[in-house]
């Protein structure tokens, strides 16, 4: 007659015998730790001998005969343990039987090695502390071997490697994936070295609102939900800019935010609707002191994390390139300022140089039929040209007013701001302005705004009334600077897809399959 019962009915059935022992692992509230893993590998030679005790997942498994070993993880690193019969005693060498990969147990032993030299906790009581009822993803298996070398055993590792799973159920990424848990906490301690790093330069930390009438600061789709109690429809925020820039009209000298903003748009491997910002905004500041705060940011956060100022081909212990836009365009297409100075000679002198053909060699689509903005036509010429070839920290400074709405103008370099942008590596990671302060030049550039989205523009900021009464009363010289969190930690730990770094990332519900 087969057995029907499924793995979870086997360990459940476990569980049960576990409670009839008058052991139940769930009713136990807490266990005494007094080394972790990686402390007793690392300081083993001095510690050999001690008594220890511990507590972690079982993560391998093997029963021979009267004696048994299982490796047990904290998490951070794991440790061998040796069980055996005449050591545990009865009850707890039943325990011992009853457990499966996954559970957690606390052990109390002597540091010592095996014969064969492996550092190993040799243990004399045992509890078990959780029952796994799911049974872990199945990864590599390996031999098991006596002291002779002949082969007694098989001992299972487990390992998830299907991507869509590691996102879907994190939890098992952590558990089975050390270098994926490894870039997950980097980009936990990164955000935290973010904080200290403003914290350290008098920067005031604060909260501001993520449901909003409006939703102000970036180009971008909001999400829309409903505030019932108020009977109004609001926006998730899609920016941290404009709250911010209120509190420097508060005479708050120094603010940064570290957020969630939601945008609703596209998806790819360095784009997620719901991501992390970090903005900061410093009174009596410009466009150049933004800089220096990205790049002493960025040296601190490397330190801090990682001990050391490069990473990869990335040095951030010198300062960063910084290059003009539209030079940069030139360079790359032939396109001239002259060329670049109305959209209608920008789209003929482009056609005479075959621009859309050299976009379609780099991989990038130009529709020269389409374009009517002249700052949105500069703008595509940077992502195809121009982007790709910007691998070290680099500063793009310069860029046209129709796509700056909250930059100052540049005096010197008319239908042009005060803003610049920070790339690495290709990508782009960071935007920053010296910050329109003139509330009458501010609502100019909103109310095009408001003609651009009459003519389709689905991205446009609307006019903000009361981010412009908080002009009105005053704002001072200021410079703004926001990047995101997520990139940076991509970047940093050299993530290729930015759900790499977000914890619990947006998944499409799984298909149910009947039978």
């Amino acid at each position: 007659m087969s057995d029907d019962r499924s793995i979870r009915d086997i360990r459940i059935e476990k569980l049960h015998r576990m409670r009839e022992m008058g052991h139940d692992p769930f009713a136990i509230e807490r266990f005494e730790i007094t080394r972790s893993a990686q402390q007793m590998l690392d300081r083993f030679e001095s510690l050999e001998g001690e008594k220890v005790s511990y507590a972690g997942r079982v993560v391998s498994y093997r029963l021979m005969g009267k004696a048994g070993f299982a490796h047990v993880s904290d998490g951070d690193a794991k440790i061998q343990v040796y069980f055996r019969k005449d050591d545990l005693g009865e009850s707890a060498w039943e325990i011992y039987n009853l457990l499966d990969i996954g559970d957690h147990i606390g052990i109390t032993g002597r540091l010592d090695k095996t014969k064969t030299g492996e550092k190993t906790i040799f243990a004399d009581s045992l509890v078990a502390l959780s029952k796994s009822l799911q049974p872990l993803p199945i990864g590599k298996t390996r031999e098991v071997k006596d002291a002779e070398g002949n082969v007694v055993g098989e001992e299972r590792w487990y390992e998830l490697e299907d991507t869509e799973q590691r996102y879907r159920h994190r939890h098992l990424d952590l558990i089975t994936n050390p270098g994926a848990r490894a870039m997950l906490l980097n980009r936990a301690r990164i955000t935290t070295a973010v904080r200290h790093y403003f914290d350290s330069q008098g920067y005031l930390e604060v909260e501001t609102p993520m449901l909003q009438l409006q939703a102000g600061g970036a180009a971008a789709r909001p999400f829309t939900t409903h505030f019932n109690a108020y009977e109004m429809d609001v926006k998730l925020r899609i920016s941290l800019e404009l709250y911010l820039k209120r509190i420097i009209c508060g005479d708050v000298p120094k603010v940064y935010e570290i957020g969630r903003v939601f945008r609703n748009e596209g998806v790819s491997n360095r784009h997620s609707p719901e991501f992390t910002m970090v903005e900061f905004y410093e009174a009596y500041a410009n466009l150049e002191d933004m800089m220096t705060r990205m790049e002493e940011c960025f040296k601190f956060v490397m330190l801090e994390v990682f001990g050391t100022a490069t990473v990869g081909v990335l040095d951030f212990s010198k300062p960063w390139k910084r290059v003009d836009l539209l030079s940069e365009i030139e360079s790359h297409t032939g396109l001239t300022q002259s060329d670049l100075a109305n959209i209608g000679s920008a789209v003929k002198r482009a056609k005479e140089l075959d621009v859309p053909g050299k976009a379609q060699k780099l991989g990038g689509f130009i529709d020269l039929k389409k374009e009517n903005n002249l700052g949105g036509f500069i703008e595509k010429l940077l992502e195809v040209f121009v982007e790709p070839t910007l691998q070290e920290p680099t500063f793009v400074i310069g860029y046209p007013i129709e796509t700056s709405p909250l930059a100052k103008k540049d005096p010197n370099r008319p239908g042009f701001t005060r803003r610049f942008e920070g790339y690495m590596l290709g990508r782009e990671l960071c935007n920053a302005f010296s910050e329109i302060n003139d509330p009458i030049d501010q609502r100019e550039r909103f109310e095009d705004q408001l003609d651009q989205a009459k003519k389709g523009n689905d991205d446009a900021q609307l006019i903000d009334e009361d981010f412009i009464y908080a002009l009105e009363c005053g704002m001072p010289p200021t410079g703004g600077c926001g990047f995101g969190l997520d990139r940076m930690a991509m970047l940093l730990t050299g993530a290729e897809q930015i759900r790499e770094v977000l914890m619990f990332p947006t998944m499409r519900p799984e298909k149910k399959h009947d039978g």
